[in-house]
């Protein structure tokens, strides 16, 4: 059994006859949530920690803060070096170029919204372009939409995302530096150095 989200902790809590694994791909302790919610993935964590048979961690940022309290082994993030790397045609709803793309899931806690606002304030001329699951509320997603050289294009299929990275000019991660971020180990940057993509 594989927890990777701690609303799972619960499990743990009964005799099971399979070993379980706590694997950690992002600090949710971290996230900016209430009180309430957070006293309880503090709890939720305790129980995994000292329950899992196994805890992996994908980032040294992960592997330094929780070692601390017991033994972890660290499994770096990876992605399909054919998939990628294989041709792809052009999505025909890429915008035209210069196109600076990011794909990932958009939500406040990654994010630097502002950065991306001023960027395509001072870039008229540049395609800022999102693909990924939109986790933004309007009040949040409203200044975005407000640019027109800003494009929220929502998910697209697995098989699809190497089209839209070999297509861009540029590859753009602008998230926010946080505990929560620094904790990350972005699938995305392996993604498009497979590619050869530039990126920033």
């Amino acid at each position: 059994q594989t927890c990777a989200l701690p609303i799972y902790a619960p499990l743990l809590r009964t005799k099971r006859p399979w070993p379980a694994v706590y694997d950690i791909t992002d600090d949710w302790l971290h996230e900016n949530v209430p009180p309430r919610e957070q006293r309880r993935r503090v709890l939720r964590e305790r129980l995994l920690m000292a329950r899992a048979d196994r805890v992996v961690v994908c980032s040294p940022a992960l592997a330094a803060d929780r070692s601390r309290s017991r033994q972890v082994v660290t499994i770096s993030n990876a992605v399909d070096v054919d998939h990628f790397r294989s041709p792809h045609t052009r999505p025909t709803d890429l915008p035209s170029a210069p196109v600076a793309l990011y794909v990932g899931t958009l939500h406040r806690e990654r994010l630097d919204l502002d950065l991306v606002v001023q960027a395509a304030r001072h870039l008229p001329h540049v395609n800022f372009t999102f693909v990924g699951p939109n986790a933004l509320t309007d009040g949040e997603e409203a200044p975005l939409r407000s640019l027109p050289n800003v494009h929220l294009l929502g998910a697209r299929p697995y098989a699809a995302v190497p089209g839209y990275l070999q297509h861009c000019d540029v590859f753009i991660v602008p998230h926010v530096v946080t505990p929560f971020t620094e904790s990350l180990d972005p699938i995305k940057l392996y993604e498009c150095r497979e590619i050869g993509r530039a990126h920033v």
